[in-house]
């Protein structure tokens, strides 16, 4: 019987297995990492570029953490990079794209937004969970992603108390 989560607004994914569904939160934390190290390159505030390179670094952390949990199951990590899907479940999870024109102030209210849905899809991600270790990391992502919010909105504030 496949296991469902939300998606973005109305969409519902389908998971066949705790494989599926850690399989999935990989990839996602590679299409943020991507999104990030992205924002770093592309936004002219060398603060906010500092924190989309941090936090890149630790969306790639919580790859790994998701990688350790498909080896408890005792399962081969897939060392593939589908960037097609990577981008399909990037649209998932609400991570837009920036128009041209965008500012850093632009940036920044896109990473809030991509972390709060980060943070709903691991909580609805949790009630599929069925071991505790695996309950247990799905619930210190979300609290991480809770925290890069924070961390967001904490930039934000600063960067905006500096225009003029």
């Amino acid at each position: 019987m496949p296991m469902t989560a939300k998606g973005k607004e109305k969409a519902m994914l389908e998971f066949r297995s705790m494989e599926d569904i850690l399989n999935f939160a990989i990839k996602k934390e590679e299409a943020s990492c991507i999104f990030y190290a992205d924002m770093a390159a592309r936004v002219a505030d060398p603060l906010a570029g500092g924190l989309f390179q941090d936090i890149a670094q630790e969306e790639a952390t919580h790859r790994q953490q998701l990688q350790l949990e498909i080896m408890k199951l005792g399962k081969v990590v897939d060392g593939s990079d589908d960037w097609a899907e990577n981008a399909v479940i990037a649209d998932i999870v609400g991570e837009g794209e920036l128009p041209g024109d965008f500012d850093t102030a632009d940036a920044l209210r896109l990473a809030i937004s991509k972390e709060q849905a980060a943070y709903r899809l691991y909580i609805d991600l949790i009630r599929l969970m069925q071991d505790q270790a695996a309950i247990d990391t799905f619930v210190a992502l979300a609290e991480e992603e809770v925290r890069h919010k924070l961390k967001f909105e904490s930039a934000y504030d600063s960067y905006m108390r500096q225009q003029p």
